[in-house]
């Protein structure tokens, strides 16, 4: 993986073997707002902030007869500088919201603006 540091989240999924195909082509940003970069690697898809170019999230799936499982998300930590005291469900959440909003076609703006708002307390 590339730097980190990175934290193994607790998301798991389940596609259909369209909706992988569709994942794992990935997707180059056309137009200003297009915010993410979605791309695959031998074993891994990443997604990555399309203005900044770092990666944020990766995903490894594993085919398991009815269709595609996501077994393992990474999330890079530096990725979330500004929202270091958020609840872990937000990075969840990104995490879901980026590769379900790719699926269907809707704009995946800021997933982690989606879910918890709540800070770790100190």
């Amino acid at each position: 993986m590339t730097d980190g540091p990175w934290i193994n989240i607790n998301y798991h999924d389940h596609f259909t073997e369209d909706e992988y195909k569709h994942i794992h082509k990935g997707i180059v940003p056309t137009s200003m707002e297009d915010q993410w970069i979605i791309f695959s690697g031998e074993e891994w898809i990443w997604a990555c902030r399309s203005w900044g170019g770092y990666v944020v999230y990766a995903y490894k799936f594993e085919s398991d007869g009815d269709g595609v499982s996501l077994k393992k998300v990474y999330a890079r930590l530096n990725s979330f500088s500004d929202y270091a005291r958020e609840t872990p469900s937000v990075i969840i959440n990104g995490a879901r919201a980026v590769l379900r909003q790719f699926l269907h076609s809707v704009p995946a703006t800021d997933p982690l603006a989606l879910g918890d708002r709540e800070v770790f307390p100190y």
